[in-house]
């Protein structure tokens, strides 16, 4: 009775917050989507039995009724799992952008949907007091919620790794992890304006948590999750890795960086999401510089317009994004929901369900005045993109009106312009991102010698950094160093490299480095 009445209140709850929102059953696990995305609501349903019984096997079983939705308002690429008053995965039905979460997989709802229900497998672990509170009571509290980042998405990781053997490892994110490591473990889990800032968590959690499995094995990690789910106590993480493992979660901190060949840093240096170079401004988890210093989910692309107004978009509450302007320490957003990357020229991507479209904002009327908000919202035109595209990242025009993008097909992204119709410039198994127009030429980042690297639309390298080369805008790209991000120059035309940093970006309040 108590498991109906959840199930009703879970479809009124979904039926009053979406009008065309269907639901499908799968061996406990109730399924709501958005009628246009249909197809990906089945692909899913066929994949729940494989899921649920890797997951029973691994000895993490999904406690059910949990109820999965494919959100239509969220945008931010993760899995949002709560267990009360509930149990319960929200998964966005926008695919991911170009270096986000999932970004390089061909199904990337599915990577979401498993990780949902690993993490609602983890969380059902627990014994003593929560034990028997759960058996009385229901949902009302479980120890493992408040595991740090890095434990939870490193566990949660490895079992897909496990799950799906080929699963691809994020190339940006091991260039990262191949140029250095924090020195103390807290740093995955906090510190967002440290190298490498808010994303330490998967930069190097997730080597961390697969090193100690091929270490202590599966037995010690879910013996761990088991204690510290029958604890009340959650400070007590250390002495419940110690019972697991034998060693404190600092203790094998040390022993797995021991075993790393990165270099050590050297002064904390700064995770740059992205910068403009004319006049210089750069944006981060932490804020914009010069601007506001305030913590937000940020886009990796952004421009600032001949009115010096940047343009970023960012992930607001419940997770749409929205494009936000800033000037002179006021920011305002853009009054359309699920747009973002906007790019020069005026263009940006959005959504209908979870199909990408190209936007090309009328801006007139709506820079940002010196005080005040829009009066009204900018008129757009759409632009369907490519057959068989999941996803559109970082466009931009040139003065005559080219876009160009990267493009999302099958877990593959290429470059594609957009001419009144699309036409792809690259076609490797390789990343290629970041588009750029200089002079009426094409440039871009691809990893296709192994490393990011600036390329022409000839696939000529033009950049020889050591760990990545991203982000080209005018001359000017962002090279990855072990203490963070420099921007250097390239020499397009002759294809030499100009090994000439022009900012080495350090904490703020610190010198800068030449």
């Amino acid at each position: 009775m108590k498991k109906l009445f959840v199930v009703s209140c879970v479809v009124l709850f979904c039926a009053s917050n979406a009008d065309a929102l269907e639901y499908i059953v799968q061996d406990g696990i109730y399924l709501y989507y958005p009628k246009e995305s249909e197809q990906i609501a089945l692909q899913l349903k066929n994949k729940i039995p494989g899921m649920l019984s890797f997951l029973d096997a691994m000895g993490v079983s999904v406690d059910t009724p949990v109820h999965v939705i494919l959100d239509e308002d969220m945008d931010i690429p993760q899995a949002k799992v709560s267990m009360i008053p509930h149990r319960e995965v929200r998964i966005p039905l926008r695919a991911p952008g170009v270096l986000e979460e999932g970004y390089m997989y061909p199904d990337p709802w599915a990577y979401f949907l498993f990780k949902g229900l690993c993490i609602q497998g983890i969380y059902c672990l627990r014994s003593g007091l929560p034990g028997v509170a759960h058996r009385v009571v229901g949902e009302v509290v479980s120890p493992n919620t408040i595991l740090p980042p890095w434990i939870e998405d490193g566990i949660s990781h490895l079992l897909y790794t496990l799950y799906e053997p080929d699963a691809l490892q994020d190339p940006y994110e091991a260039a990262i992890a191949s140029g250095s490591v924090p020195h103390d473990i807290s740093t995955m889990s906090n510190h967002p304006g440290a190298w490498p800032g808010y994303y330490g968590y998967r930069i190097y959690g997730r080597p961390f948590v697969s090193w100690i499995y091929k270490t202590y094995g599966w037995v010690a990690i879910l013996d761990f999750i088991e204690i510290h789910g029958a604890g009340i106590i959650p400070i007590e993480i250390d002495f419940k890795a110690k019972k697991a493992f034998g060693k404190t979660w600092s203790d094998l901190w040390k022993a797995f960086r021991k075993t790393l060949d990165a270099p050590e840093n050297g002064e904390a240096g700064l995770m740059i999401t992205g910068y403009w170079p004319h006049p210089f401004t750069y944006w981060n988890v932490s804020g914009i510089y010069p601007g506001i210093d305030r913590a937000r989910e940020r886009s990796r692309y952004g421009y600032i317009d001949s009115d010096d107004v940047l343009w970023v978009s960012e992930y607001g509450n419940g997770g749409s994004s929205k494009v936000i302007q800033y000037k002179n320490g006021v920011a305002v957003p853009v009054n359309i929901d699920h747009v973002w990357d906007p790019g020069l020229g005026g263009v940006a991507v959005t959504r209908k369900a979870d199909m990408p479209w190209l936007v090309k904002l009328h801006l007139k009327g709506t820079a940002l005045p010196v005080i005040g908000q829009f009066t009204h919202t900018p008129s757009m035109d759409l632009i369907p993109g490519p057959e068989g595209a999941i996803q559109i990242s970082g466009p931009v025009a040139d003065k005559d009106g080219r876009i160009a993008a990267a493009v999302n097909i099958g877990g593959n992204w290429d470059i594609w312009v957009y001419d009144n119709e699309w036409k792809r410039i690259t076609e490797s198994p390789s990343v290629e991102m970041d588009p750029a127009w200089v002079d009426g030429a094409l440039v871009f980042s691809s990893n296709i010698s192994g490393k990011f690297q600036i390329h022409a639309a000839s696939m000529k390298q033009l950049t020889d950094t050591p760990y990545a080369g991203v982000l080209p805008r005018g001359d000017s790209y962002l090279s990855l160093t072990k203490n963070g991000a420099d921007v250097e120059k390239y020499e397009f035309v002759s294809g030499e490299i100009s090994e000439m940093p022009i900012y080495n970006m350090q904490v703020p309040g610190k010198e800068k480095v030449s």
